[in-house]
C-alpha cells in the first residue's frame, strides 16, 4: 500500500502540472480569452478534484489513501483544454458531486429528509447552470432508491429542494424584469435533442478511449462491489455507475452539448478508472494506461493545431 500511495502522490502532482501547462498554453495560443480565465479554470477543476477525493476518502471507495481518482481527473482535463469554454458545466459537476455526498449520507438513515432536500437543491442548481441536466433530475429519484427508500415524505422533501431553487430563480428574473432568461433556460433544456452524431477524427479517438476505459472500469467496479463484504460499497458503486451511464446517454442524445456532459461524466469516470488503476497491477493495466495517454495526447495536440 505504501508503494501505491507514494506512486499516486507523485503521479497526481505530474498530472496537475500537465493540466496547468495545457490550460495556460491553450489560453495564450488558442482561446483569445484573458489570462485570468486560466486561473478560474484551474480553480474550478481543482475544486472538483477535491470533491472527488472527498467522496472517495469519506466513503472508503478505494480502501486506501490513493489519489488516483484526482490524478485521472487532472489528466482528462489536461487532454481537453478546450473545456475551458464550459465553466458553467464545472459548476454543475460540483453540484452533482455534492448531490452524491448527500445521497450517500442517507444510507441506512431513517431521518434523511434534510439530506434529500440538499441533494435536489444542488441538482436544481446544476440544472440552472446546465439546462439540459433538468431532464435528468427525475431519474435521480430512481438512483436514490439504490441507496435508500424514497417514500412520500422524502419525495416531498426533494420537491421542496427543487422548488426552492427554481422558485428563487424565477423570482429573481421577475424582480429584475428578465423573465426571458427563465424562458431561455427552459428552451435550452430540450434544444438539440437527438441531433446527428458527427464526431471529428480526434473526437473518435478521445471518446473511443474513454468508452473502452469506462467499460473495463465499470466491470471492475462491479466486481469490487460483489467481492466486498460492505453492502454500502456495492450500493455506492451502483449509484456511480448509473450516473456515469446517464451522462454517456445524454452525450449521445444531445450531441451539440457533448462536452458539457463529458465534464459531468468526468467525475464518476475518474473515480471508477482511478479505482481500476489502483487495484490492478499487470501488463494489461500498463498497456491500457499507455494507450489512454496516447489518445489524450493526440486529442490535446489536435486541439492546438485545429
Amino acid at each position: 500500500m505504501a508503494h501505491r500511495l507514494t506512486r499516486a502522490n507523485w503521479l497526481w502532482q505530474i498530472a496537475c502540472l500537465l493540466f496547468i501547462v495545457s490550460t495556460g498554453l491553450f489560453v495564450v495560443l488558442c482561446s483569445g480569452w484573458p489570462w485570468w480565465t486560466a486561473i478560474v479554470h484551474v480553480v474550478l477543476v481543482s475544486g472538483n478534484a477535491f470533491l472527488i477525493q472527498l467522496l472517495v476518502r469519506h466513503y472508503e471507495l478505494l480502501g486506501n489513501l490513493s489519489i488516483f481518482p484526482a490524478t485521472i481527473y487532472f489528466l482528462l482535463n489536461a487532454a481537453c483544454p478546450s473545456l475551458l469554454f464550459e465553466p458553467q458545466s464545472f459548476l454543475a459537476s460540483a453540484c452533482l458531486l455534492a448531490t452524491c455526498l448527500n445521497f450517500f449520507e442517507c444510507y441506512r438513515q431513517n431521518e434523511c429528509r434534510v439530506r434529500l432536500f440538499n441533494a435536489f437543491f444542488f441538482l436544481s442548481i446544476a440544472g440552472i447552470f446546465l439546462p439540459r441536466f433538468l431532464l435528468l433530475i427525475p431519474v435521480f429519484w430512481i438512483i436514490f432508491n439504490i441507496v435508500n427508500t424514497l417514500n412520500f415524505k422524502r419525495w416531498i422533501a426533494s420537491l421542496f429542494g427543487m422548488g426552492t431553487v427554481i422558485g428563487a430563480f424565477w423570482a429573481l428574473t421577475f424582480v429584475f424584469d428578465r423573465q426571458d432568461i427563465f424562458d431561455e433556460v427552459l428552451r435550452q433544456s430540450i434544444e438539440g435533442f437527438y441531433s446527428p452524431i458527427r464526431p471529428a477524427i480526434n473526437e473518435w479517438v478521445l471518446f473511443a478511449g474513454i468508452a473502452v476505459l469506462s467499460l473495463i472500469s465499470i466491470f471492475h467496479f462491479l466486481g469490487v462491489g460483489v467481492k466486498s463484504r460492505r453492502n454500502s460499497l456495492r450500493l455506492f458503486n451502483t449509484a456511480l455507475i448509473v450516473t456515469a451511464l446517464l451522462c454517456m446517454l445524454m452525450m449521445m442524445l444531445f450531441w451539440p452539448s457533448r462536452y458539457q456532459f463529458l465534464i459531468l461524466l468526468a467525475a464518476p469516470f475518474a473515480i471508477m478508472t482511478g479505482i481500476f488503476f489502483n487495484d490492478v497491477q499487470s501488463i494489461f493495466e500498463k498497456i491500457l494506461a499507455y494507450l489512454s495517454l496516447a489518445c489524450g495526447i493526440y486529442f490535446c495536440l489536435s486541439t492546438f493545431t485545429l
